[in-house]
């Protein structure tokens, strides 16, 4: 298992220069604490891990539930983060970054994810794929809140070398992360498991279907309405609110028109693959819909979201992490020895997928 300074190194090296350099080497440190408590805490259960796919794409149809053919027009697609055989059970293994309560089964938190599709989506596109997986996991973390700290007189006059503005270095921070971690792993660590039952399975069926047609009557018709309670969800400001109110237009010269609808799911540039991404972003405001998956349209520069990135680097930490602590399946290609196989090959649709 890599150490705080090894995380850190490798940490360093995927955010570049992504992260502004004023909060750089704290994502970084908070980061790598992270990853160290975590693979310390899981270490014993991901060895009897088998690890069949790491952020794999699977394509699936677009099924009428009323007479069980395929939308001629419209497919679905997801990228999974992990599929795997835990406890002789294959499981679908989605990772979450939360700043919210997680210890508490009944918090917000909790409550609000277990009316998400997200899982309804992947366990419908795994068994069009032929694969039936027994549980969807939740592999959540809670962001620690802390942050590198003013040292105490007595400290600082222990120390050989202390730090002219009495403040904490990273090094210590880092470990500091790791320690508060690791005195109360419960509080920001855990892992829930949830059955898909053929009731969930059927009304998500039809929820997926009448989004999938309201999408099509909003394109056909070029009707496309704003929701104003959109613009600032989660205190933050839509990528289109400048846009929408006329503070700014497409031919300002910040905005271009993406190659691809999807490119989180590995570049499909079919503009009629709905994800669980899509379906949330159509039921939030239709005109960012719109502006996001009809027409492409997508900033030149990007405003940095840390949230978004912090999220986007634990993945890829937990990529690294169940692939050096699993017992990866070599054989992970062939149908007889990997019962995740067919994973990505959709036996009733022929197209590209989306990342969620």
């Amino acid at each position: 298992m890599r150490t705080i300074t090894e995380w850190r190194q490798w940490l360093g090296n995927e955010v570049g220069d992504a992260v502004p350099e004023s909060s750089r080497e704290i994502t970084i440190a908070t980061l790598a604490g992270m990853a160290t408590a975590y693979g310390n805490h899981y270490a014993w259960k991901l060895k009897n891990v088998d690890l069949h796919d790491v952020e794999t794409t699977v394509d699936g149809s677009l099924v009428n539930p009323a007479t069980f053919r395929s939308s001629r027009k419209y497919s679905l697609a997801g990228k999974i983060d992990k599929v795997c055989t835990m406890d002789g059970e294959l499981c679908i293994v989605d990772h979450k970054t939360t700043s919210f309560d997680i210890g508490d089964p009944d918090s917000q938190f909790w409550r609000q994810l277990s009316v998400d599709t997200q899982a309804s989506m992947y366990y419908m596109l795994m068994l069009q794929n032929e694969q039936r997986p027994t549980r969807i996991v939740w592999d959540v973390v809670r962001k620690p809140r802390i942050r590198p700290k003013l040292l105490s007189k007595k400290f600082l006059a222990e120390m050989d070398s202390p730090p002219e503005d009495g403040i904490e270095s990273i090094e210590m921070f880092a470990d500091r992360v790791y320690s508060s971690i690791s005195d109360d792993p419960f509080k920001y660590f855990q892992q829930r498991s949830i059955v898909i039952n053929p009731h969930e399975l059927a009304e998500f069926m039809e929820d997926v279907w009448d989004i999938g047609q309201e999408i099509g009557t909003a394109a056909r018709t070029n009707r496309h309405p704003k929701n104003p309670s959109a613009c600032m969800l989660y205190n933050t400001p839509c990528n289109y609110l400048g846009v929408c109110s006329r503070h700014d237009d497409f031919e300002s010269g910040k905005w271009r028109q993406s190659d691809v609808t999807n490119p989180e799911l590995g570049g499909s540039e079919d503009g009629n693959v709905i994800t669980n991404s899509r379906m949330r972003c159509f039921l939030s405001c239709r005109r960012k819909h719109d502006y996001r998956y009809n027409k492409r349209w997508t900033r030149v520069e990007e405003p940095h979201r840390e949230a978004l990135f912090f999220g986007t680097l634990w993945h890829n930490v937990m990529d690294l992490i169940w692939t050096e602590l699993t017992e990866v399946n070599a054989n992970a290609n062939s149908k007889e020895s990997c019962p995740a196989i067919g994973v990505g090959q959709s036996a009733e649709a022929d197209c590209d997928g989306d990342r969620e």
